[in-house]
């Protein structure tokens, strides 16, 4: 006897089940006496139930399934999102020349959240705006050289742009975030919470954090506005209050290592993965997320029941097409270049800008 599981359903407890969970409930429900049981554990759906069943148990034809469900999790959305300079909005001023960066100019330049989500595979891709949050200044008068090696000291970081995009995004439902490490899981809830309301719906929350932690503690400020921080290094008892608080819907967003990710049951409406992968060239040095990380932070995205969709958001450094030459003899910047032999780094889950759905463009 085969029993197929899929652990979605089948868990009612907070945490995944363990193998000796489940043995544990058929020894009760299922005679002591049957020694042919097996157990598959599945995640989700299955499409070739047909092929599964025929493996299971050879003699069976491949067509015969005893049960089916059409039941299907809300569909997934995917995004980039990305720091984008309002170039129109920029002011140029004198500065006085360094040996790094000789340039005469210093040009201040408002920055925003810009969010680029392809609602289907076939379709193309939409970009959204949100409102200013922060500046920007580069030592250089020429748009085209506002980048890393021209920037200057100071100006809105990377977080506080997704921090502030992620914000916004909690009108949608609720939203997960996940980082690198436990500083900027801190940072970026702070910079959340400094985007919203105070929220009275997480009150007792705030009041459990402020018994518990003190009323100095950087996630009672956040609470407060219905945002949270979640890391190992936080006490058991904080980590369930504040996972229950997202679940109860007191809390409107998260901002969390893999601690979240890792056997927690905790879908939200929109994940925001502000942490690089395995493989990915452009965030350095920074340690990458194993692709089986990668897949549990994505899997939160969508509850099912309450939602329809799920969104799943990838942050980058910089716009998709960034990479841009000087000006040609006519003025205008180079047109993105796409060879097959040159990697980008683009998720395959998004086309780039030359509007293939491969990995190998340097747009």
């Amino acid at each position: 006897m085969s029993l197929l599981i899929d652990i979605s359903r089948l868990c009612d407890q907070q945490t995944l089940p363990t193998l000796a969970d489940i043995r544990c409930r058929f020894s009760v429900t299922k005679p002591r006496t049957r020694s042919d049981i097996r157990l598959v554990l599945l995640s989700a759906a299955v499409g070739n139930r047909g092929a599964l069943a025929s493996w299971l148990d050879p003699e069976r034809p491949a067509e015969e399934v005893y049960f089916t469900d059409d039941w299907r999790g809300p569909r997934r959305l995917h995004g980039l999102m990305y720091p984008q300079l309002l170039k129109g909005e920029v002011v140029r001023t004198p500065r006085k020349p360094s040996k790094k960066q000789p340039s005469t100019t210093r040009s201040t330049v408002p920055v925003t959240p810009r969010l680029d989500v392809r609602p289907t595979a076939a379709g193309g891709i939409f970009g959204l705006t949100f409102p200013r949050v922060g500046i920007r200044a580069y030592a250089s008068p020429d748009s085209w050289r506002w980048k890393a090696a021209t920037k200057l000291s100071g100006g809105i970081t990377d977080y506080e742009v997704f921090a502030a995009g992620a914000a916004s995004l909690t009108r949608a439902g609720s939203v997960l975030m996940v980082v690198a490490s436990k500083v900027i899981a801190r940072n970026a809830a702070r910079a959340m919470a400094d985007h919203l309301d105070v929220r009275p719906q997480a009150a007792a929350l705030t009041e459990f954090l402020a018994e518990t932690l003190g009323e100095h503690h950087p996630l009672v400020h956040c609470t407060r506005h219905g945002v949270a921080f979640h890391h190992a290094d936080l006490p058991d008892d904080v980590l369930h209050a504040v996972e229950q608080g997202l679940r109860d819907g007191d809390l409107l967003a998260i901002a969390s290592t893999t601690t979240l990710t890792d056997g927690v049951n905790l879908p939200v409406r929109t994940v925001i993965i502000n942490h690089t992968v395995e493989g990915d060239p452009i965030r350095g040095n920074q340690q990458g997320l194993s692709p089986a990380k990668l897949l549990n932070a994505i899997g939160r995205a969508g509850r099912a029941g309450r939602e329809s969709e799920g969104w799943v958001i990838l942050t980058r450094p910089r716009p998709r097409s960034s990479r841009r030459s000087p000006p040609t003899a006519s003025g205008s910047p180079s047109p993105p270049n796409c060879s097959a032999k040159t990697p980008c780094g683009h998720w395959p889950m998004l086309s780039c800008s030359c509007g293939t759905r491969s990995t190998a463009c340097s747009a």
